[in-house]
């Protein structure tokens, strides 16, 4: 795997460590020069060095090959080392939802779990375009219903007849 990393320690030493097509790893340490009047050379040499490794990187990424497999119309991408590469798409339709045993339709979800839900929903990580969350829940099952007949409505209403998706 190639890659190029930059991590800032709380030591304020700056590491870059660079993997080779063989695993092995080159790594630099560098102090931040304590003297100002030199601080500034400390940054364009690092920034040099930085763009350095940045070519080394690319080229060593376009010696890079990856295999295509066709299995009944459907490519799969794989990297160098064989390992299977996924599109969101692919990962959505792998997806299956696995209910316990004792699942319950019917069971009521209490107020004190649902809430921790909601709180805990509210930490989770965003793109920031939909915030701040907005959360509606519905105990009495006929207003349950009453959702579901108006979402089923709007898809009628919005989808070409074609395209419906039936289960």
């Amino acid at each position: 795997m190639v890659g190029c990393q930059c991590v800032t320690a709380q030591t304020s030493q700056w590491r870059i460590a660079l993997k080779t097509q063989s695993n092995v790893a080159v790594t630099r340490q560098l102090s931040p020069n304590t003297d100002h009047s030199k601080s500034s050379a400390t940054s364009i040499g690092l920034a040099f060095y930085a763009l350095k490794l940045r070519a080394k990187i690319a080229s060593i990424a376009l010696d890079k090959k990856t295999t295509t497999n066709v299995i009944k119309t459907t490519k799969i991408l794989r990297d160098s080392h064989s390992n299977r590469l996924w599109n969101a798409e692919e990962l959505l339709a792998q997806r299956r939802s696995i209910f316990s045993p004792n699942f319950d339709i019917e069971r009521r979800v209490s107020r004190e779990v649902l809430t921790k839900m909601l709180e805990g929903a509210n930490w989770a990580p965003t793109h920031g375009r939909t915030e701040p969350w907005r959360f509606v829940v519905f105990e009495a099952p006929d207003k349950r219903l009453e959702l579901n007949q108006l979402m089923a409505k709007g898809y009628k209403n919005t989808v070409p007849p074609n395209e419906f998706i039936e289960t």
